[in-house]
C-alpha cells in the first residue's frame, strides 16, 4: 500500500505527481497488471471430458458431412446435438 501525505504548501498537482512517481517505483502497478489476465488451470477431470466433447461433435460433424447434410464452414445445430447424444449416452 502506497501513502502519500501533502505537504506544507505543496499544490495537488504535484502531490499526484509524487504518488505516480511513488507507485511507479514500488512496482505495485506492474504487478497488478501482470495478473490482470491470469486464469486458474482446470483439473484433469475438466480437460478430460472437454476433449471427449470435442472429439464426439467432430464425429458428429464428420458423419454429417459424409450425408451431406452439413456443408463445411456451416455450424451443427445444438439441438442435433443434444438430440444425438440423448440417444447415444
Amino acid at each position: 500500500m502506497v501513502e502519500v501525505t501533502k505537504q506544507d504548501r505543496e499544490n495537488a498537482n504535484s502531490l499526484i505527481r509524487r504518488f505516480s512517481r511513488t507507485m511507479k517505483e514500488s512496482g505495485i502497478l506492474r504487478e497488478v497488471r501482470a495478473k490482470r489476465f491470469f486464469r486458474e488451470s482446470k483439473s484433469k477431470h475438466y480437460k478430460k471430458e472437454a476433449a471427449l466433447w470435442r472429439n464426439k461433435i467432430r464425429g458428429l460433424r464428420h458423419d454429417m458431412l459424409k450425408l451431406g447434410e452439413l456443408q463445411r464452414g456451416q455450424k451443427i445445430d445444438p439441438e442435433r446435438i443434444r438430440k444425438e447424444f440423448q440417444k447415444n449416452g
